[in-house]
């Protein structure tokens, strides 16, 4: 693995624990943005459309949450 890709994955992870933060903080707007950067990086991370389901549970936003599982169960 290069270094680039080292610095690549560090950088995901936190990014990641970020996300996870705001999530036990119960603040779930920045989560989803969070989450969506994440997506951005990472569209086939299962683990994090899983959270961003949840998120949007939450949220009390149920049809992106089925747009979302949809995607995790086509």
């Amino acid at each position: 693995m290069a270094v680039f890709d080292k610095l690549k994955n560090r950088n995901n992870d936190k990014l990641i624990n970020e996300c996870y933060e705001f999530i036990e903080r119960l603040e779930y707007e920045h989560a989803l943005k969070c989450l969506d950067r994440v997506l951005k990086l990472e569209p086939e991370n299962i683990e994090i459309l899983h959270n961003k389901g949840v998120v949007l549970k939450e949220l009390g936003k149920l049809e992106l949450k089925v747009q979302t599982t949809e995607y995790l169960n086509p």
